[in-house]
């Protein structure tokens, strides 16, 4: 028998959980914990609140440090907002507006994938939508190297949904230009 026998199933789920979590540094739990509340909460946004108020407190602390000088890796994954890691970046071209979106939801908000819906839609707010947003990913794959790749694709027609990923050579080039 588990040594959770007697407990309730919630609570054995919880034991669990902490197990998994017990050494994991504050970032990669604040990580496990979004990926969870995604994929578990069945799109109650209440959930994350707490997180949310976390991430914007360490963002704005972090934000400062950045523009200290202080890493910059550790800076780029906790900004508060995408306007604050915009200003960070300072890109100048479509391409590297596109970067920088698709860095925010890969490596800021722990999304497995980013479409070029979501990323265009942040990028309108900010008033740097380009005109194809489909194009400029394409323009990012076909880099050497490559600083975006497409791992999904939805429908069979050139509009049909997309999901991309940053290579390891994106995520630098994004990271290199955070408070520099």
């Amino acid at each position: 028998m588990s040594e959770d026998t007697g407990l309730s199933s919630d609570l054995q789920a919880m034991s669990k959980v902490d197990r998994a979590l017990t050494g994991l540094d504050p970032e990669d739990t604040r990580r496990v914990l979004r990926w969870a509340v995604d994929k578990f909460g069945k799109g109650d946004k209440t959930l994350f609140s707490s997180l949310d108020e976390d991430d914007r407190a360490k963002g704005s602390r972090d934000d400062d440090a950045a523009s200290n000088g202080a890493g910059s890796k550790a800076a780029g994954r906790t900004f508060g907002s995408i306007s604050n890691l915009v200003e960070a970046v300072k890109p100048s071209t479509a391409a590297e507006h596109v970067l920088t979106g698709a860095y925010w939801f890969q490596m800021i908000k722990s999304a497995e994938n980013v479409t070029a819906h979501q990323v265009n839609n942040e990028l309108k707010n900010l008033g740097s939508s380009p005109s194809n947003i489909t194009d400029v990913f394409t323009d990012l794959i076909n880099r050497k190297p490559a600083l975006v790749r497409q791992v999904a694709k939805s429908g069979t027609s050139r509009q049909a949904r997309k999901k991309y990923r940053l290579t390891t050579e994106g995520i630098r080039s994004v990271e290199s230009k955070i408070g520099g």
